[in-house]
């Protein structure tokens, strides 16, 4: 899953001064696969007494009694072991891929007597280990700036913004299967295989009848199943001594989130179907969102002292807003 926790501290002390720093930093990567599962390398059906499946070949019975219930215990207590296999895949190799990733920041900041600024700007590239599946790729900006000239005014912002691009798919979308599918298929079938120049086997089925997608058919068509998100968090905060009994002061806050889903297939794309691969004709489908507070405060304070007597004045406007707005649909048959 993807997520961003947004962090706002406390300012230091305004009265050191710093010079500008600049920080570039830049680091680059490989993404391997966790662990390596072994291959098994033996079977446990039979390959004689009778035929079934393509060279896959029925298993043996032995004291095969005539009830089912029992034939069928025995099926399973009685399965001829430790065949090889008279070819070995492994897909895992196949499937799972080593990746560069990569990851750029820079950042300036400089500190005065009267103003201080930190400006930062990060860039994140992940692919992943499985191969044209796309890839995360996340981007944030942030900016704090504090502006104190005097002891009458004081102003404050600090912003960030944040924007990531994914693949929405998972193991029920469009790389449905991808990961049980190459733990489960047995080793003598090459995910490889071609049905035509440059289309690969769209499923396979074992000798007990399950079916597999083939991850590689999924991988290699044309389609986008994208997720965009953009957050964006301000904060404006402004106090102005007009005299030394009235104080002016205001505040500005907004919080928005963008989501942004597309899911677009091209026509000819092609898709698993129970009697084999089928074409589509296009299809695009589209889910768009906005959620947004922003809420603000200007007022105007007064105190003043009448000898042993302080009155203190107050005025005070409030605004607050939440929006939402959402738009979705499809279409097909381009």
């Amino acid at each position: 899953g993807n997520g961003v926790v947004h962090i706002i501290t406390k300012r230091g002390d305004y009265t050191k001064s710093r010079p500008t720093t600049i920080t570039i930093r830049n680091e680059f990567g490989k993404s391997f696969l966790n662990s390596d599962y072994p291959l098994t390398d033996h079977h446990y059906w039979g390959m004689s007494f009778g035929r079934r499946d393509k060279d896959i070949l029925d298993i043996e019975y032995i004291n095969n009694p005539a009830n089912a219930a029992d034939s069928l215990n025995h099926r399973f207590q009685k399965l001829v072991a430790d065949n090889d296999y008279s070819v070995l895949y492994d897909h895992i190799k196949e499937v799972y891929k080593s990746q560069p990733f990569y990851s750029n920041y820079i950042s300036i900041s400089h500190s005065s007597d009267i103003f201080r600024i930190y400006s930062s700007f990060g860039n994140k590239n992940f692919p992943g280990i499985v191969t044209n599946a796309g890839s995360i790729n996340r981007k944030s900006f942030r900016l704090n700036v504090d502006f104190i000239p005097d002891s009458r005014l004081t102003l404050q912002v600090s912003s960030s913004y944040s924007s990531s691009e994914s693949t929405k798919s998972t193991e029920r979308s469009r790389i449905n299967n991808i990961h049980s599918s190459v733990l489960m298929l047995e080793p003598n079938y090459t995910i490889k295989e071609t049905v035509e120049p440059g289309e690969y086997v769209n499923d396979f089925e074992d000798p007990w009848q399950n079916s597999f997608y083939n991850p590689i058919f999924f991988l290699e068509q044309e389609w986008d199943d994208d997720i965009n998100r953009r957050y964006l968090s301000g904060h404006v905060k402004l106090n102005y001594k007009i005299l030394d009994w009235l104080t002016i002061n205001g505040q500005y806050t907004i919080d928005r989130t963008d989501y942004d889903y597309q899911y677009y297939i091209p026509t000819g794309h092609r898709s698993f179907g129970w009697f084999g691969p089928s074409k589509s004709s296009g299809s695009y489908e589209i889910d768009r969102s906005i959620n947004m507070y922003q809420g603000g405060i200007l007022g105007v304070r007064g105190e003043y002292e009448f000898g042993r007597l302080t009155t203190r004045l107050g005025i005070q406007y409030r605004y607050e807003e939440s929006h939402h707005e959402g738009l979705g649909g499809s279409g097909f048959d381009f």
